[in-house]
């Protein structure tokens, strides 16, 4: 009985450690690429890093842009992205600012400033690049990304 009371110990260890390290944090690279109309609205798809980022697509909404009147380019903008495929459910919040204020392809850099559901404790930042259409833009982004509790 001894045995079997050791072994049923040493199980409630490991269960323990298993369950601890499922909630630890995870961090990792993402890159995902948005196409948003002008009038606020898109779609995005995480094309590298999306099993750890816990999210492979979604749509994403602008809150708040602000534009430079004489280059007619955003200087600055904040976007709310909705997680609809993947692992986690919610949404996080990206404010980027413009660095590069190039009218055919700018560039900016970005980090998370908020979170719900799955996706609080979010932090990162990174940069990115958008390429202008008639009809739409296409944004690459790209950066490092941490879960913490």
């Amino acid at each position: 009985m001894g045995k079997h009371l050791m072994w049923l110990g040493c199980l409630v260890v490991v269960a323990l450690v298993v369950a601890c390290s499922s909630d630890a944090a995870s961090e990792g690279q993402v890159v995902w690429v948005t196409t948003s109309d002008f009038q606020g609205s898109g779609t995005f798809e995480v094309i590298e890093g999306g099993e750890a980022f816990g999210c492979t697509e979604g749509s994403v909404q602008v809150l708040e842009i602000n534009f430079d009147a004489v280059l007619d380019i955003a200087t600055d903008l904040e976007e709310l992205y909705s997680c609809e495929s993947g692992d986690r459910t919610g949404t996080f919040t990206v404010s980027s600012i413009v660095d590069n204020p190039d009218p055919d392809n700018p560039t900016y850099t970005w980090s998370f400033t908020g979170a719900t559901g799955d996706f609080v404790g979010l932090q990162g930042a990174g940069n990115g690049s958008t390429e202008l259409a008639e009809d739409h833009a296409t944004t690459t982004i790209s950066g490092e990304f941490e879960f913490s509790s």
